[in-house]
């Protein structure tokens, strides 16, 4: 016959072994199950942890194995603290429930000693099997960038990010999966990080992963990062998530988007009429403007694309229709005059030569960053391009948003200091938040 040491080893077992989310069971049921008193099951479970068969977590969901497992002399310390925790049974109509009296309820778990002992994981996928070994549901997990690249190039699948994180589902088409029943991926979250290179590398908690089917746990399984890279998560992205703080910066992608949004209010506003035509949407941004793309010639072709759609080719020409001349003369080789229409950014250079005092620099300066997009476009739109993959796309990236980014923002600033401005169509962050680019 076991005793009451052994039989509470064997509930507590079961119970996580049983449960739908890998949860550990409530430190009073273990006592109302053995038929014992809540003290003696608190020294039961003293016992189990110190010989490293037990874990227990306190928190205010104690209910899984959230960040991290703690040192066992401090597991004992709070099994002996849960002693003076009294409990009430209350009753609403014919549903009974027992209420402790602390903000930190207590659930135990096998340890992950024991569970690697005793059961069995064979058959598991990957990210299922750490967590049935009692991994903490928020471990982060690092991957090379290129997982994402086939979610990214599927129209299938819905490639959502803001900023430094983002998230995964597959399409449906008149209620139908537009994937087989393997493909139907579904990733909650996954952030951004770095290893000891500086190279991004994707994050993301084995909670999440382990909702990939088995056929996508071993595909991003193969991506992982080895140890001896020594990634990191994003201090933004263990904040927001780990920590459940608010993060007070703001990426650099976000903050251009929202200058050029802030542009069309205030040129509306000011005259009539907005300097670009299309607003960005902040909710869904275009997926090419993003921290999370491999670096590849076609990718980054792809971001210029964007960003030369969001600013040379938004340009509103009706906006400078009566305050500038939109169109020039030209001699050709044959002596005849042609008329055309000048470019979208020969007209903003020109009004702001003729109508604008800036004090945040030259003219040539702000719209510099807005010709070489422009540049970089066309090569791209008549040739044929070979793809090729080279982390030196990244830095081309991260400068080439940089000097949008502070172009935008001093046209912005520019219309700002209008004596018509209304200043409170600026965000207010968009002058006092850090603003990053990961």
């Amino acid at each position: 016959m076991k005793n009451n040491k052994e039989e509470a080893l064997d509930c507590i077992y079961s119970f996580f072994i049983n449960s739908l989310d890998f949860n550990g069971i409530p430190l009073r049921q273990i006592s109302h199950g053995l038929g014992i008193t809540y003290e003696e099951s608190i020294d039961i479970v003293k016992e189990l942890v110190a010989e490293d068969k037990c874990t227990i977590q306190s928190s205010t969901n104690p209910h899984i194995i959230y960040w991290t497992t703690y040192p066992i002399p401090s597991q004992l310390n709070c099994l002996e603290f849960a002693k003076k925790i009294t409990d009430e049974v209350c009753r609403i109509g014919n549903i009974e429930y027992v209420n402790e009296y602390t903000e930190y309820p207590i659930c135990v778990y096998p340890s992950q000693s024991y569970l690697r002992k005793h059961r069995d994981v064979s058959k598991m996928p990957f990210f299922t099997k750490l967590l049935s070994l009692g991994e903490p549901q928020l471990t982060p997990c690092y991957f090379d960038m290129d997982v994402l690249q086939r979610y990214y190039e599927d129209p299938r699948y819905h490639f959502y990010f803001r900023d430094y994180s983002g998230r995964i589902s597959f399409k449906e088409k008149d209620g139908e999966s537009m994937v087989r029943k393997e493909d139907r991926v579904f990733l909650q979250s996954f952030g951004l990080g770095y290893d000891n290179t500086g190279t991004r590398v994707v994050v993301a908690y084995l909670r999440y992963l382990n909702d990939l089917t088995p056929e996508h746990q071993n595909y991003w399984q193969s991506k992982m990062v080895q140890s001896n890279r020594r990634p990191q998560i994003l201090e933004e992205y263990y904040v927001n998530t780990i920590k459940g703080n608010w993060v007070t910066s703001e990426s650099v992608y976000s903050a251009f988007q929202c200058e050029v949004n802030t542009v069309i209010d205030l040129s509306q506003q000011i005259f009539g009429k907005p300097l670009f035509r299309t607003k960005i949407s902040l909710e869904n941004p275009p997926k090419e403007l993003s921290f999370f793309f491999l670096p590849t010639k076609k990718n980054f072709n792809a971001f210029i694309l964007a960003m030369d759609h969001m600013i040379s080719e938004n340009i509103n020409r009706d906006f400078f229709s009566g305050k500038v001349v939109l169109e020039e003369e030209k001699k050709r080789e044959d002596g005849k005059i042609v008329v055309t229409p000048k470019g979208t950014l020969a007209l903003l250079a020109e009004w702001l030569e003729q109508s604008i005092t800036t004090t945040v620099g030259s003219v040539d300066d702000l719209i510099k960053p807005f010709k070489e997009i422009r540049k970089l476009r066309q090569k791209p739109a008549h040739t044929l391009i070979t793809d090729e993959y080279s982390t030196e796309y990244f830095n081309q990236q991260k400068e080439i948003i940089r000097k949008a980014y502070c172009s935008i923002n001093n046209l912005r600033l520019i219309l700002s200091n209008h004596p018509n401005a209304n200043k409170e169509l600026v965000p207010s962050w968009l002058d006092t938040a850090e603003i990053k680019n990961y």
